[in-house]
């Protein structure tokens, strides 16, 4: 049983290793943000997130208004003008930042 536990745990691990990796950027709450289900601010409210919450960030819409992020176990969307971005420079608004700072755009979605 040991062995096959430790190839599992070998596997596990060789896979984690050979996944891509995004850098993403450190991002936080800048002000109380509603964390929605929905990319709209009509959407159902999951949760509210205080200045200052540090947030995994996932896909964004393509025009930057809104992200997908986790925290505290809780994950939805967050407008992106609530949203920064640690860089060299200093911090950023999500909403305002440019592509360098390497945010995983949303499939299907477009700017007009």
């Amino acid at each position: 049983m040991l062995p096959r536990l430790a190839a599992c745990a070998v596997i596990v691990a060789i896979v984690l290793l050979c996944q891509p990796r995004r850098d993403v950027p450190a991002v936080t709450v800048s002000a109380g943000v509603n964390l929605r289900d929905a990319p709209d601010v009509r959407a159902q409210r999951v949760a509210v997130l205080p200045v200052g919450t540090e947030v995994e960030l996932g896909t964004c819409l393509a025009d930057r208004s809104w992200c997908r992020v986790s925290a505290g176990g809780q994950s939805g969307w967050a407008s992106a003008r609530y949203l920064s971005a640690a860089t060299d420079n200093g911090r950023v608004r999500l909403a305002e930042s440019e592509e360098d700072l390497r945010v995983a755009v949303e499939p299907g979605s477009r700017t007009e």
